[in-house]
């Protein structure tokens, strides 16, 4: 679907909530990032797809995220910089109302990604990213699991806790109910020397052995298209180091039927939408089981993107609003960095 001339083409929202400012004037360098590589992927992906005659975006104004969300085209991207967090709502809605459409990125963590959807809709704005009711299913990890296990999707065993004992059963993993990314994970690895309590109610999971893994899938009307399949590299404490496409096709096609399997759980899922899962060493995968579902763009999208013959931004937009395009992937494997970083290389 392509308007016949230039002005006749709308606009598009892109809302990244690290390089609009939204963590404050000194986010973690790891978010920042992974915040500006998607952005400018993004961005590259719709001005080359010659569906919209101009992206808007939001940037902050400390100098840090300002250099990150450097826009590509200034003859395409339109910034709006905002002080502070009042005058960014403000413009997240006004750009909501007045443009065709808007995609979301933000971290689950503090509510940031659901408040920022819920003003889109709020302002009569149309998403092409996940609602506000998948988000808050998604970024809940004691509600996902319930939705997981309802489906029969394998998920490790959890609960809710703000107390840490000593037969808590090791190695298990502590991560915030809210979280994003690696950020406030920890693994327990030995048993406590005494019970103590947590600052706040947190998610106590049991460490799933295995090769992990990531599946971005699109999902609009009754389709779910997953994407290939990628190995995550993480380090000792779960901090994010990049990825690379699964060459294994059985294995990956495993982790592609799973992730189908955990975001068809969600309500009506819309948009691009990454499921991170553990891959065990039985060629049946009776080891796999999901982790997490992350209700947004991730950073796999930029190695992803190399690898795409078709443009992934386009073909997300088409199957959000109902559409079915055409996907298809080069036979080249992706390496990929947090910072956007991709290096091709034949299988």
């Amino acid at each position: 679907m392509s308007p016949s001339s230039v002005s006749d083409r709308p606009t598009v929202f892109v809302y990244e909530h690290i390089t609009a400012g939204g963590c404050g004037g000194a986010p973690p360098s790891s978010l920042l990032a992974e915040g500006g590589a998607m952005r400018r992927a993004l961005l590259d992906d719709l001005r080359r797809g010659d569906r919209f005659r101009r992206a808007h975006t939001i940037d902050g104004l400390d100098r840090s995220t300002h250099r990150a969300a450097a826009a590509l085209d200034e003859s395409f991207v339109c910034s709006h910089s905002v002080r502070d967090d009042s005058e960014r709502i403000a413009t997240i809605q006004r750009l909501a109302a007045s443009t065709g459409g808007a995609i979301v990125i933000a971290p689950e963590s503090d509510g940031a990604l659901w408040n920022v959807a819920a003003a889109v809709v709020h302002a009569g704005g149309r998403l092409w990213s996940p609602s506000p009711e998948v988000i808050a299913a998604a970024s809940d990890k004691c509600r996902m699991h319930k939705l997981l296990s309802d489906a029969n999707v394998p998920t490790p065993a959890g609960q809710l806790t703000k107390r840490v004992e000593p037969q808590t059963t090791v190695p298990a993993v502590l991560k915030p109910r809210d979280g994003a990314g690696s950020q406030g994970i920890q693994l327990l690895r030995r048993p406590a020397t005494e019970a103590y309590n947590l600052p706040r109610e947190q998610w106590l999971e049991e460490f799933v052995p295995g090769a992990p893994a990531s599946v971005a899938v699109l999902a609009g009307g009754h389709q779910l298209r997953a994407l290939p399949a990628c190995h995550q590299r993480l380090g000792p404490d779960f901090e994010y180091l990049g990825g690379a496409t699964i060459t294994d096709r059985a294995q990956a096609a495993r982790a592609e039927e799973l992730a189908v399997r955990a975001i068809a759980a969600l309500p009506h899922p819309v948009g691009f939408l990454g499921v991170d899962l553990v891959l065990g060493d039985t060629d049946d995968g009776t080891g796999d089981v999901v982790i997490e579902v992350n209700p947004r763009l991730t950073t796999s999208y930029v190695g992803l993107r190399e690898l795409a013959r078709t443009n992934l931004a386009t073909a997300m937009i088409d199957i959000a609003e109902g559409g079915t395009p055409a996907l298809s992937f080069g036979e080249q494997a992706v390496e990929f960095q947090p910072d956007g970083a991709c290096r091709l290389r034949s299988i």
